[in-house]
């Protein structure tokens, strides 16, 4: 895990420590591609430039290179998530949410996870809690899929 440099340029009053979160499923993919780990942090790490206005500031970079994001268990999302839970990260950054989590079972837990740490999970390609009426209904969409799972789990 190494510190993203930061321009001294950007001072802001709000310091909103930001953490970044790439995953890649197989050896092919590590390396060198558009949806490498590196270019997945690249795209994070301009995010964060772009925000620097709103006191975003890197903090540190976790990979899961050849990892299913099919389980949590992943050293890079463990390490994040240590992190959050000491307090030292507000926002985990990823290029899309399917990088984080295939689960969907786990979302909820997830989910709540990263309220009870007052953290955010953002993407830098989707957003799909936006305030619109077509994110309230991909909201909604979602909340229903979840229920739907979970009662199609205890069955």
């Amino acid at each position: 895990m190494q510190p993203i440099q930061q321009s001294p340029k950007h001072a802001a009053h709000i310091i909103v420590p930001v953490a970044i979160h790439a995953r890649v499923s197989t050896l092919h993919q590590v390396g060198g591609r558009f949806d490498s780990c590196e270019s997945q942090a690249a795209i994070c790490r301009d995010y964060i430039r772009k925000r620097a206005h709103e006191g975003w500031t890197g903090f540190s970079c976790h990979t899961d290179a050849a990892y299913s994001g099919g389980s949590m268990n992943r050293p890079g999302l463990q390490a994040l998530m240590r992190q959050i839970e000491a307090g030292e990260v507000k926002v985990a950054l990823i290029l899309k949410f399917e990088r984080m989590l295939r689960n969907t079972d786990e979302w909820a837990p997830f989910r709540s996870f990263l309220a009870r740490h007052g953290c955010r999970l953002v993407s830098t390609t989707e957003d799909l809690f936006r305030g619109d009426p077509v994110g309230s209904a991909e909201k909604q969409h979602a909340h229903e899929r979840s229920g739907i799972r979970a009662a199609q789990h205890r069955h």
